[in-house]
C-alpha cells in the first residue's frame, strides 16, 4: 500500500487539521482500505489484492468484501462494488461489535457500548470496577 502511495497510483484521505494520511486500518485478519473515490484507486485496489494473493498464496474472500461510500452516486458505487467483486456496504455498519457511521452523540451508541463492556467484564471483582454510578 506504501508503495502504491509513493508512486501515485493510490490516493488516501487526509483528515485532521494536520492532514494526516490513512489509506488502510487493520486488526488481526481485517483490514479496511481507505481512499478518494477515483477510477485509478479501484484499479489499485483491485491490483493489490491481486498481488497480495500471488506473493502470499493465500485468497481474499470475496464473500466478506464489501465497499462503503458516503456522499457518492449509487449507481458509480455498486459499479466500483462489481469491479472489485465486493458487495456494497452500507452505514451505519458493526465493526468489532462498535457502530460506525451512525450517530455518534446518539444514547443508544453509547449504551451499546457500555452494555458490550459490561457483559465483558462481568467476571472481574465488582470491587475493582466502577461505571460511576452508586
Amino acid at each position: 500500500m506504501h508503495k502504491a502511495i509513493d508512486s501515485g497510483l493510490f490516493d488516501p484521505i487526509s483528515v485532521g487539521h494536520g492532514n494526516i494520511h490513512i489509506s488502510h486500518l487493520q486488526y488481526a485478519d481485517d483490514t479496511i482500505l481507505v481512499g478518494q473515490v477515483t477510477i485509478r484507486n479501484i484499479w489499485a485496489l483491485k491490483c493489490i489484492l491481486a498481488n497480495f494473493e500471488l506473493l502470499s498464496g493465500l485468497q481474499v474472500n470475496y464473500s466478506k468484501c464489501s465497499l462503503f461510500g458516503t456522499n457518492l452516486d449509487g449507481d458509480l458505487l455498486k459499479g466500483m462494488a462489481s469491479f472489485l467483486s465486493f458487495d456494497v456496504g452500507a452505514f451505519p455498519m458493526s465493526y468489532l461489535g462498535i457502530r460506525v457511521g451512525a450517530d455518534s452523540g446518539s444514547s443508544s451508541i453509547r449504551d451499546g457500548v457500555i452494555q458490550k463492556m459490561k457483559c465483558r467484564l462481568h467476571n472481574w471483582d465488582d470491587k475493582r470496577i466502577s461505571f460511576g454510578t452508586d
